[in-house]
């Protein structure tokens, strides 16, 4: 096998400036590929108007590889991995991959220069710069080099913005911003949020994200990911959160008892789902006169509250070396316990009927040890 060098795309400014590459930039390296690849079928497919697609292998003869990052900024030399036998510009006749590389350089001078796209760069393929230079920030450029040119283009924030609004109303890009919790959707694995100004905005993220919120509303949170902008750069949407973390100066504390019960029993039909009913008040006033009695004596500190989407309460805990839950189930109004040791294997189950104060005085056992 041999390397033929194909690409140096020379990262500058703010994080590069040590003349190394951080790891949560690689994906650059594969956007930047993926959209030579699309290019390069393009041109393969504009050359052959007869084929409706390219060529079995035609992508796989592609195998561009980061061997070396050198010094200058952050520089990776990309190199084309070829059998020894065969050129890169011989396989399929023509080098289309270089071709792209080279137009989709030529774009990004001109979105640069605030000029028009050149004519022969497929404005179907603009979509494409939403994915490659996602994670730059305001002091950070991608200088397109290759082997031909030892200066290339500079590929900014607002050269990528240029670029895509140009033909599109919106564009992505990073966000790390600060925002309160104001609630979520399971179904729609939807979260929402206030920003500082007000504006309300809905964030996409898993289920299990979403879930794992309830508790911090209505807190102060960090948000990292990427979202959609607006021509006049206003966020319209969060569609990939990376990280979300409460504020130094917010940490969430639980909402006091009575004020928690108030706020769920005021929740309404569809609450989470298309199919949530609002909370059995008598569940309330059980889960409310059994939590108020397992911290009467002021040995337990308040947990959070919150509901679940099957209609029951839980009330949850975190101490240095244990989680632990406590739910009554709406159908029986029993009592389940379930804590997690962090550092090992333990864990505990207790079912028990939530009436009996024996139950109440279990729980607190089992709470006390956690606690310690």
């Amino acid at each position: 096998m041999a390397f033929v060098r194909f690409a140096y795309p020379t990262f500058r400014g703010g994080r590069f400036e040590g003349n190394a590459l951080p790891v949560d930039v690689l994906p650059e390296l594969s956007a930047y590929r993926e959209v030579i690849v699309d290019l390069a079928k393009y041109l393969f497919i504009q050359s052959h108007p007869t084929r409706q697609r390219v060529p079995r292998g035609f992508v796989d003869s592609f195998r561009l590889v980061l061997r070396n990052v050198e010094p200058g900024s952050a520089r990776p030399i990309l190199e084309l991995l070829v059998p020894d036998q065969d050129q890169p510009a011989l396989l399929f006749g023509d080098d289309y991959f270089a071709r792209a590389r080279d137009q989709i350089a030529n774009a990004v001078h001109a979105a640069s220069a605030r000029q028009a796209l050149p004519n022969d760069f497929p404005r179907a393929l603009i979509p494409q710069f939403n994915q490659f230079g996602k994670s730059l920030r305001p002091n950070e450029y991608i200088e397109l080099r290759d082997p031909a040119h030892e200066i290339g283009p500079r590929y900014d924030r607002d050269t990528r913005r240029y670029l895509i609004l140009q033909y599109r109303p919106e564009y992505e890009a990073s966000v790390d911003l600060i925002a309160e919790i104001r609630g979520g959707v399971l179904d729609r694995e939807q979260i929402t949020f206030r920003l500082p100004d007000g504006t309300i905005i809905d964030a996409k993220a898993p289920e299990s994200a979403v879930q794992e919120i309830f508790p911090m509303v209505p807190s102060q949170v960090r948000v990292i990911g990427s979202g959609v902008f607006d021509q006049n750069d206003r966020l319209k949407s969060i569609v990939h959160i990376e990280e979300l973390t409460a504020t130094e100066d917010d940490i969430p504390v639980p909402t006091p008892l009575a004020d928690r019960i108030a706020q769920l029993g005021a929740l309404q039909e569809g609450w989470v789902r298309a199919d949530s009913r609002p909370l059995d008040q008598r569940l309330l006033t059980v889960f409310s006169n059994f939590i108020g009695a397992l911290l009467a004596d002021g040995t337990i500190p308040p947990p959070f509250v919150y509901p679940t989407p099957e209609g029951n309460v839980q009330a949850e805990w975190s101490f240095p070396s244990w989680e632990v839950s406590v739910m009554i189930v709406a159908a029986t109004e029993m009592v389940c316990l379930h804590a997690v040791h962090l550092d090992g294997d333990d864990d505990r189950e207790i079912e028990l009927p939530a009436a009996p104060h024996d139950t109440v005085t279990t729980l607190r056992g089992v709470l006390l040890e956690c606690v310690r």
